[in-house]
């Protein structure tokens, strides 16, 4: 790499310099030791004078030809041609540079890395002649043949200088170090005299120099990235251009002083201009040249050949300011930054930049580093962002703010409360300037703007001054505006509307007038006196200049930076405040236009900011409130549109005073502004006083001006609109067809006012619900607006929207759409997006995705609403409250409830706050959220709001006004949630029946109180009288409305809905398919409520057990959502739910687990895990898991949901409680029946304390309990909770409700179990006879009363009986269900079991058979129900003696139980118990033994020890050990399970009894005939007592005891108790019974033991016939029979 020296030289003169010069260079060249690096000296040569010398190159070049040199490189580096390259031929310097070099080079242009330099003065006397003359001197060796010189600059630095012949060519001229060479070309170069040879420069000395950045630097990094981009290396090397522009203190000079820096490593030159005026620009030129030449400066930088960057900063003055001042040529890098945006026209609009505010995160930092407070972020976010917040996030702002804090001025917790009192001072004290580039404060800034334009409106110049002095009018004035969209048509109309009025005419009126204070000179005005567009915009373009304001999208908008708002007001001072304020209401009063049409609505509507922030200016500035006619009057109406009706009535109070006063009560004027008054009254809910004012103006403009009288128009549609806020909707219908009457006569039909009046008549049927004539009317108006003015026009499109909210009403949702949307993309076209007319529109378009269904496009397009709102209106505004209002409903639509009541709680708090508790939308607000409360379940919250809008509605309104009685039916659901059933149906009732009185009984509201009261009704259980009120809803609306009518289907629904509770599903489904075929004929199939109904019709085919048909339903609904909706939809996931239900109902539990698993995960995904349809899905789960006996996965999940509804609505919500109810009959499942009791007392005493012990849940958890005690086995304890609850619900809902019946069904079933069977029998017959006179006889839950009763009397033994009922209710429902319904085979199924206890054994496996082969088909073979009935016929072939088929039946149940539910599932369990007791009637003892071993060890593990079905199988395997012989270890066992039946369960229970029989009949086989005798006496005593002596297990414990005594040779005792038995069990189960013939087979073995032998041989052939006719030839019984009668035959023959 080559090295550079620095050699400064000053030449005096003549011969003098060139030797100097020489010398300087031979010495640069001299030899050095070891040198391997070559050498280079660069001379930059570039000079003014266009001559040389070749005295230079013969002095200083030809001597370096001594020996140490082989050889010279002379560079010309601008095009890299080699002008001497070791004494010879020219060529590229590109091959010469490659690899290292030991050549000396002489470069003529110097790289970027040569910072040493030669610098040679010499003297102006220095001619060329003399420079010339001193080169003959050289000598004559010829250095090179040939010579060429191209774009190279050499310097005459001698005293002589050889004649040139030619710029352009040599002769043979003697040029020294060229002399002798044969081919010398000269092209394109330069020949100076030098006052300066600088040598080592490029080209020549430019000094880099710009200032550092702040340390204070923050954020900014997308303009940096923006700019780095920007100025991007290219590779045309085209130059780039930028310019930055913006207020002062915006932090523009920062930006590029940080850019510079980053880009250092790309950019070698950055020069630093200060651009502020002329001067500025040449000061800082020749500070980087040392030249005060500028265009030669220029010339230098445009020569640099590497990348360099010029910035000129505050460019403020005009575009050809900087224009001049640019560097010649297309290459290099230029950056401006302005407050004037015009300097666009240097660098292009897109290649410009209006800066920002800082971003407030990045505003924050800068606070803390500037007040050097290190953990103001951390420990005070919030009120750092408040005073970043105040100070606009503006640099310059925060860092004077930051030193301010840092210098003890003020405390940061005070800042701003100082800033507040005290914001000139501290914006403009000097002490505090942070770290302004250019020394001033905030304040200063600005003030050096303003200085400008002050300056120019006293400049000779008139048109420059009056630019100027408009730019201080519209700044002065402004200062009292609102500094955000400031529209210039302010100042037009205020110019133009004063010269309409009749000020002379108006004065004579009497009353003050604003247009006396109008000073027309303050206007660009033309000299006609017309406004003067031109000069405003001259003068706005000054202000824009400045960058004070800053011009909108729309060129006829403005706004200003809140900074340079206040400091705009604060350099004023008091009087001129106050007059500019005055002014500035005068030019508003005068903006506002009276039109009633949508442009002059939106125009009064951009008014409404700064009529409210100068009366708010006024007010602080102390201007005095002077009543003014005109203006009063305006700005009432701008107030009372945007809704601040308090100060629209406090105005139009003062007018109507003043008027009175003035004009008297029948003055047009007057009457008009009493109209407004009585209107805004109205709009606040003061409706009385509203109504009483109202009245008397409508007389008044009655008599006074007649019916036909505008204003008389405005006062009876303003009328009208009381009225139906008072409910009476045929007045307000009458006098709004009175208006449109009298409109169409005087203004024709197609007149604006004419429609529009037309539009509020159709409101008006649509508040009475007649929805058709409101949409015909509308259509009307619709399509003679778009005629008369085009779709576009506002009236037009206000039609449309009207149309849009009618077809919602009416459900057409796709149409709403369709035309809310066309109107959404109009107005945002016309009127922009920000508009308050487009808003509404979104707002509307909104509604209809969330009644479609789409809440995500719904939510998505109320955030941008609301937003858009807040900023321009503020949070508090009426607009603002109904936007979150409905965000919060979409909210509740979605399931997010928490969000819901959040923005429900602010907007209802904001509205007290701002309007008071009685305003309207107030109590509306407060309505939804009492309804978002019910929704969480909060129903006690819910009802006091309820109870809260009531009594206030009724202060307000009276009792009968329509939101009184909305308000008493909301109290009423409110009631009804909570179970409180009696006082919802005395509020129901009450407002039903002031309704018909009001409206009618076909009245729509009349109607949904009918439907409400019904849904009571059918809560109480009155499912009769709920039938009957549907019913009659339903014709009167098909009636009114028509079949197709959206109330007339819903009631159709809700009739369907009773039918489905009643259990009439086929009636239920032929209404729901009426429903879903209207609903697809109106709607489409596709229609979000089309597939809601076509849901609920599946769910209808589904209970009456067609699943197939069921799913094919539900997979079409589902398929249509996720084809619409998409598959992570809430309907589409809810129809995935019902799917999954199905499927549970088919026995695929698989399937089922895994779409509801699917569901759940979706739902977890999408809505979070504490949202009420993922807590739902995890429920569903848990059934299902349940359902497979996966019982600790069901709990699993059920505690994780009780957890979060704990966490969420708390211990004692009602969801909770009942959460919380499924977990504790999830843990039930499992045995564990102790926790399960503790968990439901727990329920049983949270809502006997929230509720009362009379309450539905509270009696539905002592029903619970009661099944606990039941699985105890503590009877008495089951039978008094049921009596409990039996006696609450008769005396609460009466002994013909469906839950009174159902008590008495449970009563009657503990009855059973204990052996009560008389009191069972009496209690099934009397609910059997009440369902049967309420439901029918074939009714689901009378044929349930009826299977019951049978079974009770099958225990009784009443076969015959039973079988009778049994075959009733199969064939009934085999009649309505099918043959295949799950309750049709559960009949069947019944009845097979009552046939095997008859003994009628082949009929039983006939039906067993066929209900196997119907599950089997129905549910596949290893359903649960498939699985019951394998066992039952297995069950059935044991019976029979076929124990070989009922082993393998039993092994498949049990293997395939195993398989789905495990080992430890009750069901498998007992299938192996079966299979234990099969190989123990096999013989196979020790295969039974091993069974009934892991039997009940696995029970003992699962259940505990003392549960009764571990009990069970100790007393199963001490059968077993009993047949093995092993008598101590069955009396051992026998023991233990009698002590613990006895502890638990008591001494008189079945189970206990059965134990001590089972342990006397050990005794008996052990020989201990006392022990056996006394125990068996005991049970038999027992039994009878409890269950009389014809009982079944009373007779076996005689036929027992007649054991006993046949083994102690009683044997006359023991025939006699067995004839009794024998008896007694022929006449209960008839004599061909197996029971009946076991107990004759005992009685002649009895015989046979007395030794009649004659009468035990023919007894027991009689049995063996017997037993051949029921059992068959092969049964066990029979051949056992058979042998014992061959044996006493034999034995008689001997």
């Amino acid at each position: 790499m080559s090295s550079f020296h620095r050699v400064k030289t000053f030449l005096k003169k003549g011969k003098e310099k060139a030797a100097l010069l020489t010398t300087r260079i031979r010495r640069f060249f001299s030899p050095k030791p070891s040198s391997e690096v070559a050498e280079s000296l660069s001379i930059d040569l570039a000079y003014p004078n266009p001559r040389m010398s070749s005295a230079v190159i013969e002095k200083s070049v030809h001597p370096l030809q001594s020996g140490h040199m082989e050889s010279l490189m002379i560079v010309d580096d601008n095009t890299g041609a080699v002008v001497t390259r070791g004494f010879g031929a020219a060529e590229s310097f590109a091959n010469v540079a490659e690899g290292p070099s030991t050549m000396p080079m002489i470069v003529d242009r110097f790289s970027p890395e040569a910072a040493p330099m030669i610098v040679d003065e010499f003297s102006p006397e220095a001619t060329p002649r003399a420079v010339a003359q001193a080169s003959l001197a050289a000598t004559s060796s010829p250095l090179i043949d040939s010579v060429v010189v191209s774009g190279a600059e050499f310097v005459m630095a001698c005293e002589q200088a050889a004649s040139l012949h030619a710029p352009h060519a040599f002769g043979p001229v003697n040029l020294g170090p060229f002399a002798g060479s044969q081919n010398v070309m000269v092209i394109n170069s330069t020949f100076t005299v030098a006052n300066t040879v600088l040598m080592g420069q490029n080209p020549c000395n430019l000094v880099s120099q710009k200032p550092n950045s702040s340390t204070l630097f923050t954020g900014r990094r997308e303009i940096l990235e923006q700019l780095k981009c920007h100025f991007a290396p290219h590779v045309d090397k085209k130059r780039q251009m930028f310019l930055l522009y913006g207020m002062g203190g915006i932090g523009k000079t920062q930006i590029c002083l940080k850019f510079a820096e980053e880009m250092s490593e790309l950019i070698s030159k950055v020069f630093w201009i200060d651009a502020s005026s002329t001067d500025t620009i040449a000061l800082s030129l020749k500070g980087i040249s040392g030249n005060a030449d500028t265009l030669f400066t220029l010339q230098q930088i445009a020569a640099l050949q590497d990348e360099w960057l010029l910035v000129f900063d505050n460019a403020d003055g005009g575009p050809e300011v900087v224009e001049k001042f640019l560097p010649p040529g297309s290459k290099g890098n230029i950056l401006i930054t302005s407050r004037n945006l015009a300097l666009q026209r240097i660098t292009s609009a897109e290649n410009s930049l209006s800066l920002p505010e800082m971003a407030k995160e990045d505003a924050v930092i800068l606070l803390q580093k500037s007040s050097c407070l290190v953990s103001l972020v951390k420990d005070q976010p919030e009120l750092a962002e408040k005073i970043v917040s105040e100070l606009c996030c503006l640099p310059l702002a925060i860092d004077q703010a930051g030193a301010a804090i840092h210098s003890g001025l003020c405390d940061v917790h005070k800042y701003l409360e100082h800033l507040s009192k005290q914001r000139q001072r501290l914006m403009s004290n000097s002490m505090f300037r942070g770290a302004s580039q250019y020394d001033r404060t905030v304040y200063g800034t600005f003030e050096l703007s303003y200085g400008e334009i002050e300056a120019r409106a006293t400049r000779p110049n008139p048109h420059l001054a009056k630019a100027a002095q408009t730019a201080i009018l519209i700044l002065q004035t402004c200062a009292f505006y609102h500094y955000d969209n400031i529209s210039k048509d302010i100042f037009k109309h205020a110019a133009e509307q004063s010269r309409l009025q009749d000020v002379e005419e108006e004065i004579k009126l009497g009353l003050p007038l604003a247009i006396t204070s109008f000073d027309y000179s303050l206007l660009p005005v033309d000299d006609d006196g017309y406004w003067d567009e031109l000069f405003f915009n001259q003068g706005l373009q000054v202000l824009l200049s400045f960058s004070l304001i800053k011009r909108d999208l729309s060129s006829s908008v403005f706004s200003m930076h809140p900074l340079v708002h206040c400091w705009s007001q604060d350099r004023m001072s008091k009087s001129e405040k106050q007059q500019s304020c005055q002014m500035g209401r005068t030019f508003l009063s005068y903006a506002i236009s009276f039109g009633n049409n949508t442009e002059h609505y939106a125009q009064r509507q951009q008014l409404v900011p700064h009529v409210k922030a100068i009366h708010q200016y006024g007010t602080q500035i102390g201007l005095e409130q002077t009543f003014r006619d005109d203006e009063y009057e305006k700005f009432s109406i701008v107030f009372g549109e945007s809704g601040d009706w308090k100060m629209a009535e406090a105005l139009e109070l003062e007018l109507v005073c003043k008027r009175k006063e003035t004009f008297g009560l029948e003055n047009e004027k007057t009457l008009r502004s009493m109209a407004y008054l009585a209107d805004t009254y109205r709009r606040q809910g003061h409706l009385q006083k509203a109504e009483k004012l109202q009245v008397q103006v409508l007389e008044t403009t009655k008599r006074v001006l007649g019916l036909e009288d505008p204003t008389t128009l405005y006062c009876m549609t303003s009328m009208a609109s009381i009225y139906s806020y008072f409910g009476h909707f045929q007045k307000a219908e009458e006098l709004d067809f009175q208006v449109v009457e009298a409109r169409k006569k005087v203004l024709g039909l197609e007149h604006p006012a004419t429609l529009a009046s037309m539009g509020f008549l159709a409101e008006t049927y649509q508040q009475q619900g007649h929805l058709q004539k409101a949409e015909e009317l509308l259509v009307q108006v619709f399509e003679t607006i778009k005629k008369i003015i085009g779709l576009e026009h506002p009236y037009t499109l206000a039609s449309m929207g009207s149309l849009a909210t009618t077809y919602l009403s009416q459900g057409h949702f796709q149409k709403a759409e369709e035309l809310h949307f066309q109107v959404f993309e109009t107005r945002k076209k016309t009127l922009g997006l920000e508009h308050p007319f487009t808003l509404r529109s979104m707002a509307n378009l909104a509604v209809a995705f969330r009644d479609k269904g789409c809440l995500q496009k719904a939510e998505k397009l109320q955030i941008e609403v609301y937003k858009t709102r807040k900023n321009i209106l503020g949070v508090e505004h009426q607009d603002t409250l109904a936007s979150i209002d409905s965000l919060a409903l979409t909210y509740l639509s979605q399931g997010h409830l928490q969000k819901a009541e959040e923005l429900q709680v602010q907007v209802t708090e904001t509205a007290k706050k701002v309007f008071g508790l009685e305003f309207p939308d107030t109590l509306r607000s407060m309505e939804f959220l009492a309804s978002t409360y019910s929704s969480q379940g909060h129903y006690l919250k819910a009802e006091e709001l309820h109870f809260q809008v009531f009594e206030t509605r009724k202060k307000i309104f009276g009792l009968e006004h329509v939101d009184t009685l909305t308000s008493m039916a909301d109290l009423a659901e409110a009631f009804r949630d909570q179970g409180n059933l009696q006082q919802a149906e005395q509020l129901q009732v009450q407002v039903f029946e002031t309704r018909k009185k009001i409206f009618g009984l076909e009245h729509r509201n009349t109607l949904t109180s009918l439907g409400f009261l019904a849904s009571i009704y059918l809560n109480q259980g009155h499912s009769q009288k709920a039938e009957q009120l549907h019913v009659q809803v339903f014709e009167t609306r098909k009636k009114i409305f028509g079949l197709e009518h959206p109330d007339t289907l819903r009631s159709m629904e809700s009739l369907a809905s009773i039918y489905s509770s009643q259990g009439h599903y086929l009636k239920a489904e032929e209404l729901l398919l009426q429903v879903f075929e209207t609903r697809k004929k109106v709607f489409g199939l596709e229609h979000l409520i089309t597939l809601r109904i076509m849901a609920h019709l599946a769910e209808a085919i589904r209970n009456q057990g067609h699943f197939q048909k069921a799913e094919q339903l539900h997979v079409q609904v589902f398929e249509t959502r996720k084809e619409i909706f998409g598959l992570e939809h809430r309907n589409t996931l809810t129809s995935l739910g019902f799917l999954a239900s199905i499927y549970l109902n088919q026995g695929h539990f698989q399937k089922a687990e895994q779409l509801h698993v699917q569901v759940f995960e979706t739902r977890k995904k999408i809505f979070g895990l504490e949202h009420p349809d993922t807590l739902r899905s995890m429920e569903f789960l848990a059934s299902i898991y349940s359902s497979q006996g996966h019982y600790l996965k069901a709990e699993e999940l059920l505690f994780q949901v009780f957890e979060t509804r704990k966490k969420v609505f708390g211990l004692e919500h009602l969801i909770t409680l009942r959460i919380m109810a499924h977990l504790a009959e999830a843990i039930r499942n499992q045995g564990h029946f102790q926790k399960a009791e503790q968990l439901h007392v727990q329920v049983f005493e949270t809502r006997k304390k929230i509720f009362g012990l009379e309450h539905q849940s509270t009696l539905t958890s002592l029903g619970f309990l009661a099944s606990i005690y039941l699985n105890q086995r503590h009877y008495l304890k089951a039978e008094k909770l049921r009596i409990q609850v039996f006696e609450a619900r008769k005396k609460v809902f009466g002994l013909e409700h469906v839950d009174t019946l159902t008590s008495m069904a449970d009563l009657a079933e503990a009855f059973r179990d204990q052996g009560n069977s008389q009191q069972a029998e009496q209690l099934q017959v009397q609910v059997f006879e009440t369902r049967k006179k309420i439901f029918g006889l074939e009714h689901r839950n009378t044929l349930t009363s009826l299977g019951f009763l049978a079974t009770i009397y099958l225990n009784q033994g009443h076969f015959q009986k039973a079988e009778q009922l049994q075959v009733q209710v199969f064939e009934t429902r085999k009649k309505i269900l099918g043959l295949e319904h799950l309750h049709t085979l559960i009949s069947m199924d019944a009845l097979s079991s009552t046939y095997r206890s008859q003994g009628h054994l082949q009929k039983a496996e006939e039906l067993q058979v066929q209900v196997f082969e119907t599950r089997k088909k129905a549910f596949g073979l290893e359903h649960p129900d498939t699985l019951q009935s394998i066992s039952s016929l297995a069950m059935t072939y044991w019976r029979q003696g076929h124990l070989n088929k009922a082993e393998q039946l039993q092994v498949q149940v049990s293997e395939t139980r195993k398989k789905a539910f495990g080992l430890e599932h009750p069901d498998t369990l007992q299938c192996i118990n079966s299979l234990a007791m099969t190989y123990w009637k096999q013989g196979h003892l020790n295969k039974a033994e091993q069974l009934q071993v892991q039997v009940f060890e696995t029970t003992k593990k699962v259940f505990g020890l003392e549960h009764p079905e571990t009990l069970k199988n100790m007393n199963n395997l001490a059968i077993i050990y009993k047949h093995q012989g092993h008598l101590r270890k069955a009396e051992e066992l026998y023991i233990q399970v009698f002590e613990a039946y006895k502890k638990v369960l008591g001494l008189e229970h079945p189970d206990t009894l059965i134990s001590m029989s089972n342990l006397a009949l050990t005794f008996l086989d052990q020989g201990h005939l006392q022990k056996a005798e006394e125990l068996h006496v005991q049970v038999f005593e027992t039994r009878k007592k409890i269950l009389g002596l014809d009982s079944p297990n009373t007779l076996k414990s005689m036929n027992n005891l007649a054991k006993i005594y046949k083994n102690q040779e009683h044997l006359q005792k023991a025939e006699e108790l067995q004839v009794q038995v024998f008896e007694t069990t022929k006449k209960i189960l008839g004599f061909e019974h197996p029971d009946t013939l076991t107990i004759l087979n005992n009685l002649a073995y009895t015989l046979k033991s007395q030794s009649c032998n004659t009468e035990a041989i023919h007894l027991l052939k009689e049995v063996i016939v017997l037993w051949r006719n029921t059992l068959g030839p092969e049964h066990p019984s029979t051949k056992c029979s058979e042998d014992t009668l061959n044996k006493w035959v034999a034995q008689c023959n001997r």
